[in-house]
């Protein structure tokens, strides 16, 4: 335990004495310390440069391959019928005609005064659908409608069964969960309860049928058709008194929505590496990260790519300046909207090898090549952003050391300065109590002389 007179003997204030010096001392330390939440300030914006360039990646990444830059469309003439463009596709028109909906099979049991009473009914039935093995449901004497329900709903079987009321007399119905003349169900057993009787089959189950115009014939087993048009889902909802025509074209405003969603996420990205690093007159908002070459090297590398022909591109239209994507004198993209209509106009084929490349030609477009300058400097492992994250964060490792090993020699050095003014005061205290018996004894003999 130290103990500290503070100056009762000397009149010197100690505290006040030693704190001036701590302080003069700790500067250095101070200086450490603010140079470590500097660094970790920079590596946190680091890290959303990092996540603002991901974004830049990403949208390339909508618009690097055919189905990505292609965006199309599907409209129906009647609601029977819902078309919609989920892919690459090509753009025309098509007639159908709905034959029949896919159905699931409904059939009911044999009519019951009661649908909780015990039916007194005992044996088992047998529920099979499509090639599927026949699944038992036991049925005990104590059993009600409600209960067989119950006990067919737990079987495992596809399907579903409930209580229906007619108004007189409680059925049992069973329904299929699958539509489709391959998941027919049948009945069979000692207690079928009227089931397998075809008079209580209610529904019939059946696949959907639509028929192309000139007379190709196209069934599902269910009312959704993949693949009838390349890129196109059609979903059967309705009857139909008459022909059903689809249209495909392409989507210009969904493929323009993707090319101003990149333009977005490049100016955030541009934007916070400005404001980072300092532009123009614009002052660093991290004193770490002025003038950082690592982020001035990456603003560069992504800026290349709409600045540079497409390598392997030739003819009028090579480069996204040329469709109308351009860099402005404040290093933001900028859409020049007329530019890529008249672009489109002209040849389309060309705009998309400027965005997609030409892979038959083993020649990247732009946003592949603006994804693999994301993956230099942000994404990847070695990336020249997160090789920066890494270095100031191996560089405020080391001062928050060096800060720690200052920071306890400056505990070793107020400790002995306490212990040398304490010294002192101790020294001084002696000194003054030995004075006065001096000055005491002084006093005495010259009392008694007198």
């Amino acid at each position: 335990m130290t103990i500290s007179f503070g100056g009762l003997a000397s009149g010197i204030d100690t505290e006040a004495l030693i704190s001036g010096l701590m302080g003069a001392e700790r500067i250095p330390l101070n200086q450490l310390r603010s140079r470590v939440s500097g660094l970790e300030s920079a590596k946190s914006r680091m890290s959303d440069i990092l996540s603002k360039i991901s974004a830049v990646g990403k949208a390339a990444g909508e618009l690097e391959d055919s189905s990505g830059f292609n965006s199309f469309a599907a409209t129906s003439s009647s609601t029977a019928l819902v078309a919609t463009a989920n892919g690459l596709s090509s753009e025309g028109t098509y007639s159908f005609t709905i034959d029949k909906l896919a159905k699931e099979q409904r059939t009911i049991s044999t009519g019951y005064t009661t649908s909780s009473a015990p039916l007194s009914q005992s044996g088992s039935l047998d529920i099979t659908v499509g090639g599927d093995a026949a699944i038992n449901v036991p049925i005990n004497a104590g059993d009600s409608l409600a209960d067989i329900a119950a006990n067919i709903n737990d079987s495992g079987a596809r399907v579903k069964a409930s209580v229906v009321y007619d108004g007189t007399d409680y059925h049992l119905m069973v329904r299929g969960d699958d539509s489709g003349a391959a998941n027919a169900v049948t009945f069979g057993g000692t207690a079928t309860l009227g089931l397998d009787v075809p008079a209580n089959n209610l529904q019939t189950a059946d696949d959907a049928q639509i028929t192309l115009a000139g007379g190709l014939v196209i069934t599902r087993s269910t009312n959704q058709f993949d693949g009838v048009i390349e890129g196109v889902s059609l979903t059967l909802k309705d009857q139909a008194t008459g022909p059903v025509t689809v249209s495909v074209g392409r989507d210009g405003a969904a493929m323009k929505d993707k090319i101003k969603s990149l333009v977005t996420a490049f100016n955030d990205a541009i934007s916070i590496m400005q404001s980072s690093t300092g532009y123009g007159a614009l002052k660093a908002s991290h004193e770490e990260l002025t003038g950082d070459s690592a982020i001035r090297s990456a603003t560069s590398r992504l800026s290349s790519v709409f600045t540079n022909p497409v390598p392997g591109l030739g003819g009028r239209y090579d480069m996204l300046a040329s469709v109308g994507l351009h860099l402005t004198q404040n290093g933001k993209l900028e859409l020049d909207e007329a530019a890529l209509d008249k672009a489109l106009a002209d040849d389309v084929g060309a705009v998309e090898r400027v965005f997609v490349g030409d892979p038959d030609n083993n020649i990247d477009g732009a946003m592949a090549l603006l994804s693999t300058a994301v993956e230099k400097v942000a994404t990847g492992d070695d990336s020249i952003l997160q090789l920066r994250i890494d270095a100031m964060g191996d560089q405020a490792d080391g001062l928050t050391d060096q800060a720690d090993r200052l920071d306890r020699r400056l505990e070793d050095y107020e400790a002995n300065l306490r212990k040398k003014f304490t010294a002192l005061e101790v020294t001084i205290a002696r000194i003054n109590a030995q004075s006065g018996a001096l000055t005491s004894l002084y006093n005495l003999s010259t009392n008694n002389s007198g």
